[in-house]
Order: structure tokens, then sequence, then C-alpha cells
């Protein structure tokens, strides 16, 4: 969905499809379909000049690309992808973040929309209810090998290269 909002800095030849029940990954056009099993219905639409295509609206994507950054190309693909955001809609997050209504979803998601300082029309409000909502454990953001610091605030382990240079901030060990 990065590269359908055209925010992927590479183009992949692999499409995640969201699915409540999984399928075999098929090839058609020289893109490979691959299943990610995933029940929240909330941020798809059909866009207008698309028919019959249907496809998670850039919050949605920006969720689903942090709960799942090996998806998406890894935490600094991510990351360049994010540079020509324009702002999210706080209310459709929180729509997506209720339907989801996952503790780790609300701290992973608050973590990094908080220190990438993601533009969101009422950051506030979203930041606010992630910290309300987020779990108490210590969790890791992705795979073990890539997060490397400690984001205090959040009680979550980040990969480095999530972490601005100019941090000045003492949450980050």
């Amino acid at each position: 969905s990065l590269e359908f909002h055209g925010l992927a800095q590479q183009m992949s030849y692999d499409i995640y499809v969201a699915v409540p029940k999984s399928f075999n990954p098929f090839a058609f056009a020289d893109v490979i379909y691959r299943p990610t099993i995933n029940k929240c219905t909330k941020g798809v639409e059909e866009p207008l000049f698309r028919r019959g295509v249907r496809v998670t609206n850039i919050e949605r994507t920006i969720i689903d690309c942090i709960l799942r950054m090996d998806l998406c190309g890894g935490a600094e693909e991510f990351l360049h992808s994010t540079e020509a955001l324009h702002p999210l809609r706080a209310n459709m997050l929180v729509t997506i973040l209720q339907a989801y209504n996952a503790p780790v979803v609300y701290q992973k998601v608050g973590c990094v929309l908080d220190v990438l300082n993601l533009p969101i029309d009422d950051r506030e409000k979203v930041i606010n209810l992630c910290k309300e909502k987020a779990g108490k454990s210590v969790n890791l953001l992705t795979n073990k090998e890539n997060c490397r610091a400690y984001q205090c605030k959040w009680k979550l382990y980040i990969p480095s290269c999530l972490i601005p240079s100019q941090e000045t901030n003492h949450d980050i060990l």
C-alpha cells in the first residue's frame, strides 16, 4: 500500500494481501500476491479511479507497516517512506486502533508516531490514547536482532535507525 499511496522508496514485486483466512501465494503479471492474516476491516477503501480494487487508506497502511515492518521493506524503508507523508487523520487512526484493540498495538503505534514525530492533524489526541491504552510489558517493535535502542516512555525496544539523529530526548537508551 505504500507504493499505491506514492510513498514507497523501492518497487516491490510482492504484494501482501490482508485477509481473514489464508490462501496460497500466486503470481500474476510478474507480481507475487501473498496473504497476511488480518481480521481488521477498518481503513479499507475502494479508490474512485480503481473500481474493484480495495486498498488500505494511508492511516491503516502506516499502522500496518508499524506492526509488520518486515512486510514493508524493514525499518529503514518505512522511515524513508514517511518523509513525504501528509498529515494523518487522527479520527481515522483512532478508529483503526480501536478495531485492533490490543495494548501492544497502542504501544507500538504510539511509540513510532511519537518518536518519529509523524504529522497528525490532532497529534495530542492520538498520542494520549496510545499512552492510556498501551500495555505495561516491555516489547520489541521488530525482531530482536534489529531492536537495539530502548524507548523508556513506551517500554519498547526499537531499531536504532528510527531514532532521529538530533535526538536529545533522554527517553532513548
